[in-house]
C-alpha cells in the first residue's frame, strides 16, 4: 500500500472510531412498563374495538399487543396518539363469543 493510500485508510479508521465513540456518549437509558389488560368479549359473528389503557404521565406508547382466545381470530392493532395508548380491533366469523384483550408497552427517557 503507498504512503498515500495507507494515510487515507488510516484517516477514515479514525473518523468511524471518531463517530462510534462519539454516539456511544450519547446514549439514553429507556424505562419501560406495559399497562394491565383491558378484555372485552366479541359477540358471535361480529366485531368489537377495544382499548388498552392508556400510559402514565411522562409514558410514550411505543407498541402493544392484542391477543384472543381463538387464535385464527382476525385482529387489527393500532398506535392511539390522542390517549397514548394501544387498540385493537377483532373481527369473528365464530358462532360462539370470544375472549379478546389488549395492553400497551410505554415508555420514557431517564
Amino acid at each position: 500500500m503507498s504512503k498515500i493510500g495507507f494515510a487515507i485508510a488510516a484517516m477514515l479508521l479514525s473518523t468511524t472510531f471518531t463517530c462510534f465513540a462519539a454516539s456511544k456518549t450519547s446514549s439514553v437509558a429507556l424505562s419501560c412498563m406495559e399497562t394491565t389488560t383491558n378484555v372485552g368479549i366479541v359477540p358471535a359473528n361480529s366485531s368489537i374495538a377495544i382499548q388498552a389503557p392508556a400510559c402514565p404521565a411522562d409514558y410514550t406508547v411505543v407498541s402493544g399487543g392484542c391477543s384472543s382466545s381463538n387464535p385464527p381470530l382476525l385482529f387489527i392493532a393500532s398506535v392511539d396518539t390522542n390517549v397514548n395508548g394501544y387498540g385493537c380491533s377483532f373481527i369473528s366469523s365464530s358462532l360462539a363469543p370470544e375472549s379478546v384483550s389488549a395492553y400497551a408497552r410505554c415508555c420514557t427517557v431517564k
